[in-house]
């Protein structure tokens, strides 16, 4: 390697290579036992007074785009959630997460990748994608180069049961990372919480944790009663519970569907960076 390489040519594409880096949101939320996503459709894009065509046109995609100078990766995929689905977080604001799951760069994955054959002129686009849980209530609404943005059932899209079969570029890749980074975590870390109301019940979590099990390890239902014992067990790295019971009061209860009794109410420990018993169901992974 030329030793004067970092203090010359710098202009030079030739002996510096400059990919595009992008970020992908991959936003969960559960909702009636089953694991949501937010997705948009791709439409045009348009530049001044000229509009240009883009791949994948009308597929189904993850919201994101190109990070800008002076800005993070996690900056830019806050900003591209609002921009193309109206999705307004601000990390220290709103109980929000947002998980690095993955880094995307086989040169082919974008059909702009290469803008020519001559040495030099290639582009190469790049990308790092986040898992984002947000307490934040949200109606999608599209924008930018967006023509749509909805939420869409994990299971749809996995099962192919979307417009034009698969998401666009890598983002079925992209997505399946996701979820079994975060089935991953969840075995490990009190990340189902993030899901759930500030205060909530045990019968919440469990429906956090059917709800990627489904379609991770083919659950359709966990036992309550086993479930909810080793939630109860659970300690932070202090020895202190993971949950709290709120005060055995008619309002800090409730009502379940059917004939059950009140469901009681729960605060969850915020100083818990683990959990001192694995979550995992007994079957094997799909």
């Amino acid at each position: 390697m030329n030793k004067n390489l970092k203090t010359k040519n710098l202009n030079n594409p030739l002996a510096y290579f400059r990919p595009s880096v992008a970020t992908d949101g991959v936003v969960f939320k559960v909702q009636n036992n089953e694991l949501y996503i937010l997705l948009i459709k791709r439409g045009i894009s348009e530049t001044g007074k000229t509009k240009e065509f883009r791949p994948y046109m009308d597929y189904w995609a993850l919201p994101g785009g190109f990070i800008r100078g002076k800005e993070s990766a996690e900056e830019a995929v806050i900003r591209e959630l609002k921009e193309e689905t109206n999705l307004n977080l601000k990390i220290n604001k709103n109980k929000t997460s947002i998980y690095q799951t993955g880094f995307y760069s086989t040169p082919d994955r974008d059909t702009w990748s290469f803008d020519g054959t001559k040495k030099g002129t290639w582009r190469q686009t790049m990308s790092i994608a986040f898992a984002i849980i947000t307490q934040t209530s949200h109606t999608p609404i599209a924008s930018t180069d967006s023509k749509e943005a909805k939420y869409i059932k994990v299971s749809d899209v996995l099962n192919k049961n979307i417009e034009k079969k698969v998401l666009a570029f890598d983002h079925n890749k992209i997505l399946e990372d996701a979820l079994d980074y975060m089935v991953d975590q969840m075995a490990l870390r009190p990340l189902a919480f993030d899901f759930c109301d500030e205060k909530f019940t045990i019968g919440d979590v469990r429906a956090v944790y059917e709800s990627f099990w489904k379609l991770t390890h083919n659950i359709e239902s966990i036992e309550l009663g086993n479930f909810q014992n080793k939630i109860l067990k659970q300690v932070d790295q202090k020895g202190n519970r993971l949950i709290n019971p709120m005060p055995n009061k008619p309002e800090n209860k409730r009502a379940q569907e059917g004939r059950g009794a009140p469901a009681l109410l729960y605060t969850r420990n915020k100083e818990a960076d683990y959990l001192s018993y694995i979550m995992l169901p007994t079957q094997k992974r799909l």
